[in-house]
């Protein structure tokens, strides 16, 4: 799968965070923050590894490693 459709992917699964946080009434200020982020298609370029395994496990994807391995290739 090429990176620019897993960070589609990315993106829906982060707004479907949003929108479940918002309806069950919870906080949903980091889930804005990785949508910020998200909106730059380069963002795994530029930030470390660590901050890209958090935003990966923030969304609750499995296999991060495999995932970000995928993001990274160009």
């Amino acid at each position: 799968m090429e990176d620019k459709y897993i960070l589609k992917c990315l993106k829906l699964i982060n707004e479907t965070n949003i929108e479940h946080k918002k309806n069950n009434e919870k906080d949903f200020t980091s889930d804005i923050v990785i949508q910020e982020m998200l909106k730059d298609e380069e963002i795994f370029y530029k930030i470390s590894k660590e901050k890209a395994y958090k935003i990966l496990n923030a969304l609750e994807i499995n296999n991060v490693d495999e995932v970000y391995k995928k993001l990274m290739i160009k």
